[in-house]
């Protein structure tokens, strides 16, 4: 059965690069019929943090990977912190000994023999990889002199006692390999297929880190930021591989489905900022109604107890109707703002227009007055708080046959008397799901703003 792992280290948030590692993990195990496993590598003992372990969970579940052994999950061949595995690892040291794969120099430590010239890696994503032992360095201390366990020996342990059988990590980790497969030999354990992931660049070309002002790079500020869990996954699987199909809007399901390792390039992938936002606003429009609804509420600001207060009923059409108008979560505040809040301000864009552009100024000027004066001659039934869409059709109509205006003509004016700009989500839906007492007032805003610009 296959069997890989995830094994971050929880001394910092979960990075970019570490979810997409964790990503390609899970799909491939899922895609085989395999384990995906989460080891700790918290060896480091001063920097690994409690909430960042904590992290690492709740990213790795927001992004809909749950693993099937590992901390909090259990199973067969833990504990899955490599700081809880101690004995295992000295019992790994000492068999190294035994076989002649390591050594203890004169300094008290115990390091690895290099028993030949070169070490041959043949790595799925990038080849035959060879590596001359004398440019791997020092031979590589694997137990230190005061009997703790370095991250090559513990690493290489671990695996062999969870019978990984896939190692799928970054790039970074090559010359590791070369080393890790001699541990691997020496220990007398089979040694796993190696997949080495392409780089992650920033826009600017330099290897994606905090330092790169110009993205997100952990997993917490994205959820943060209003993108979702399917577009961050969906941009995550398009780093460094592609569909066979050439298909760019990918579900988890899609992903597993058509996934296989001999598709990852081992040229360095770059982070595109616009393709994020361009499936993240993919995603906003093709999930479920109410998936998208649910995403979207909690970004609603100021404004969630009011647009709960309408009921769930309403929010779901108003999503359904507009949601369109999303790029990210975080617009749900504004498209809140525009059903619940009281009064819209008008926008630089209207102002703008209505100082320097002489027609449109009096096309709201003709247009302001009457749907104003519509909106107070129109009473609504008993039971409704909102035009229907009908009567929405109608007083639209009405203001037509009245200033003689339509198309653009008219729509921009009407739009900026109840939006505040002159640009947003469907009109139409608008007028049906704002409050009608909310349409007066801001009609009658914009009456005075219309007024007041020469």
């Amino acid at each position: 059965m296959v069997r890989v792992r995830f094994a971050p280290s929880p001394t910092g948030s979960l990075h970019i690069g570490g979810a997409r590692t964790a990503l390609f993990n899970f799909v491939f195990a899922r895609k085989m019929g395999g384990q995906f496993i989460l080891r700790l590598d918290d060896t480091d003992r001063e920097r690994s943090l409690e909430e960042h372990e904590k992290g690492i969970y709740e990213g790795l579940r927001w992004l809909g990977m749950d693993w099937d052994e590992g901390p909090e999950a259990g199973g067969p061949y833990g504990p899955y912190r490599q700081s809880e595995r101690m004995e295992q690892h000295l019992a790994a040291a000492e068999k190294l000994k035994q076989s002649g794969g390591a050594y203890v120099d004169d300094e008290g430590v115990l390091r690895l023999r290099y028993p030949k010239t070169e070490v041959i890696v043949d790595d799925i994503v990038n080849g035959e990889c060879v590596f001359k032992t004398d440019a791997l360095g020092p031979e590589p201390v694997l137990l230190r002199s005061n009997g703790t366990p370095t991250y090559h020996l513990a690493s290489v342990a671990d695996d062999v006692d969870m019978k990984i059988t896939h190692i799928i990590r970054g790039a970074d980790h090559l010359t590791n390999t070369a080393k890790h497969k001699l541990i691997f030999e020496a220990l007398g354990a089979p040694v796993p297929r190696f997949a080495h992931l392409p780089l992650i660049l920033g826009p600017d070309g330099a290897k994606l880190s905090k330092r790169n002002s110009e993205c997100l790079t952990s997993v917490g500020e994205f959820q943060a930021s209003g993108f979702l869990p399917q577009a961050l996954n969906n941009f995550l699987m398009l780093l460094g591989w592609s569909h066979p199909e050439s298909k760019e809007q990918l579900s988890m399901e899609d992903s597993i489905e058509s996934f296989d390792l001999e598709r990852v390039g081992n040229t360095a992938a770059v982070f595109d900022n616009n393709k994020l936002n361009f499936l993240n606003s993919w995603w906003i429009r093709h999930l479920p109604v109410a998936e998208a609804a649910s995403a979207l509420e909690p970004f609603t600001g100021q404004f969630r107890e009011q647009i709960e207060a309408r009921g769930h009923d309403f929010w779901l059409e108003a999503v359904d109707k507009l949601r369109d108008g999303c790029a990210n979560l975080r617009d749900a505040e504004g498209l809140a703002k525009l059903l619940v809040g009281d009064g819209v301000e008008v926008g630089s864009d209207v102002r703008d227009a209505l100082a320097s552009d002489s027609e449109f100024r009096a096309h709201c000027r003709a247009v302001a007055p009457s749907w104003s004066d519509r909106l107070e001659e129109t009473e609504l039934d008993a039971d409704r708080d909102t035009l229907s869409p009908e009567q929405a059709k109608q007083l639209t109509n009405a203001v037509k046959k009245e200033t003689g205006l339509k198309g653009k003509e008219l729509f921009k004016p009407l739009r900026a008397a109840v939006t505040g700009s002159l640009s947003g989500p469907d009109l139409s839906a608008l007028l049906s799901l704002t409050r009608f007492t909310e349409l007066r007032r801001r009609a009658k805003q914009f009456v005075e703003a219309a007024a007041l610009e020469n």
